[in-house]
């Protein structure tokens, strides 16, 4: 990842809560499930990898996936808020076998994608 980033506690003041509360009810999850809000920026020459957000356990001993659920376990959803426009670049895209999706970024949107199942396995 080429960005600059800063990572929220939990309910640190009244805008953190106020998205934390909305994301869950948005996802039927509660707040307790869900990761650290984090506020990223890609300026003139950033970006991210093409990468799954689930992680994955093929591979995984019985340990390593105590150790994940530990943690919190496997990452169920994701809910990227824009605070931006975008003029160039900046999209987040989804690549399939014959089918290549993209969103670009608009100030007030959101896009939610669901990398595992609710069993936490990665959608393939």
């Amino acid at each position: 990842r080429r960005s600059t980033q800063a990572k929220l506690r939990p309910g640190e003041d009244e805008t953190v809560r106020a998205v934390e509360q909305r994301a869950a009810a948005l996802l039927g999850r509660p707040e307790e499930n869900m990761e650290a809000l984090q506020i990223v920026r890609y300026g003139p020459g950033g970006g991210y990898a093409e990468h799954l957000d689930a992680i994955p356990l093929v591979g995984k001993t019985w340990e390593e996936r105590q150790a994940l659920e530990a943690q919190g376990g496997q990452r169920l959803a994701t809910l990227l808020l824009y605070l931006n426009d975008v003029q160039q670049g900046g999209e987040t895209a989804f690549t399939f076998p014959g089918v290549h999706v993209a969103f670009r970024p608009q100030r007030g949107q959101a896009l939610l994608f669901l990398p595992a199942d609710l069993a936490g396995i990665p959608d393939p």
